[in-house]
């Protein structure tokens, strides 16, 4: 039989000590924690090789693991403190050690039913109301992939767990799929324009505008426009077109879908919402002022930026004729600010000339590969005002753009 050392839960102290070893007998006073001493049983019966282990289950990922349970022994709790009370009230019997008394019992048998009824959710509609404003977001269910005959006949064949396969249940109307009706007032908008003669870049723009339109995002909701794209792969349609890479233009998956995010940065910037994470370009793009972009990459740097509103809002994105415009709705509040985006160059970064050697022209022919331009630093900050007064002027960045360097070679070739 288990046993425990009071010493492990009791500290005798200075004064019975003292009156054992003078042959003075009193009757101390004491007390004790119950959580403690059933926390400590508790901890005491986990390691009994015969313990009791009772059923459970819970859901992982789109599974519901159930474990059987297995007939044991536990703790006489009530006897057990019985005895370590009557052995500190005795302390003359030099009581060291007591023997934990337990009691056999019988594991109870998970009903299959009560956990499909706790783990069954049935979906929910997202819908609104106008007076008040409100809108409901919708709620995903979830069931059992298999039906319950199926279910019982796996829990009965197991010996100790098994698997059983969930489902989600989609409601047939979404929070994205909310009416405009919902969200009454634009609270800040954007546009950017493009060169359709890119095809690629061209069909990448839509897409991203595609994946980032009616969105709704929560108050208190974060927005990742990656998570939100999603990855940028030939599979999901995106196409390779120019990008900044490395400090470096070159051509890659998904190229032009940075405009879209710069453009949703400035409509974001203007509903006055909490940037969370922005990132500039190595290069000033020329379709935003600079201080005013926002590139992403998959794996890389992302735009969030996080619903500080009372109130939903719902992002309106569209492309037609080379213009991108994307646009923030929502409900304003009673204290609505006007809100002013004011963005400038500080200083130019001059480029440099790079001279380089080809053999293949002829020898003394110049020609230039790359014409050059500044780079810049610059600064951006959002003004908010009421009644056309300045309430506040917050820095939002402090941007460096590089240089793209002017390339010129040399023919060698005899």
């Amino acid at each position: 039989m288990p046993k425990v050392a009071l010493g492990n839960i009791f500290q005798n102290n200075y004064e019975i000590l003292f009156s054992m070893v003078s042959g003075i007998h009193i009757n101390p006073g004491f007390s004790y924690s119950e959580e403690t001493l059933d926390s400590l049983m508790t901890e005491m019966e986990t390691n009994f090789s015969d313990r009791l282990v009772e059923p459970s289950y819970y859901v992982q990922d789109t599974q519901l693991i159930m474990a059987k349970g297995k007939d044991g022994v536990v703790i006489h709790r009530d006897k057990l403190k019985t005895e370590i009370v009557y052995a500190i009230n005795n302390l003359h019997c030099n009581v060291n050690t007591i023997d934990i008394p337990t009691i056999s019992k019988v594991a109870t048998t998970l009903d299959l039913n009560k956990v499909h009824e706790e783990v069954y959710h049935a979906p929910q509609d997202a819908y609104y109301t106008t007076n008040p404003y409100v809108v409901h977001p919708h709620v995903t269910g979830i069931d059992f992939a298999i039906s319950m005959e199926e279910a019982s006949s796996l829990f009965a064949s197991a010996e100790e767990s098994i698997s059983i396969p969930l489902k989600i249940l989609s409601p047939n109307v979404t929070t994205n799929q909310i009416g405009p009706e919902a969200f009454p007032n634009l609270l800040g908008t954007y546009s950017t324009t493009f060169s359709t003669s890119n095809v690629n870049r061209s069909t990448n723009i839509r897409l991203a505008t595609k994946k980032i339109d009616s969105i709704v995002i929560m108050p208190g909701e974060v927005f990742s426009y990656n998570q939100t794209v999603g990855k940028r792969t030939a599979a999901a349609g995106f196409k390779s077109a120019a990008v900044y890479s490395g400090g470096e233009v070159t051509t890659g998956i998904g190229g032009g879908i940075c405009q879209v995010s710069s453009t949703l940065y400035n409509a974001v910037l203007l509903a006055n919402l909490e940037i969370t994470e922005r990132h500039n370009h190595g290069f000033n793009t020329g379709y935003v002022p600079a201080g005013r972009d926002a590139t992403v990459s998959w794996g890389g740097p992302d735009f969030k930026f996080k619903n500080t509103r009372n109130y939903p809002v719902k992002l309106v994105c569209s492309v037609s004729g080379g213009r991108i415009t994307t646009q923030v709705f929502g409900l304003k509040s009673e204290q609505e600010y006007e809100v002013e985006i004011q963005s400038y160059i500080t200083r130019y970064i001059s480029y440099k000339t790079i001279n380089k050697q080809d053999p293949t022209l002829p020898k003394g022919q110049t020609k230039v590969l790359e014409k050059g331009s500044n780079g810049c630093k610059s600064v951006c900050y959002r003004i908010l005002k009421q009644n056309g007064q300045v309430v506040s002027k917050t820095l939002l960045s402090q941007d460096t753009y590089n240089p793209h360097n002017r390339i010129v070679v040399t023919g060698t070739k005899e």
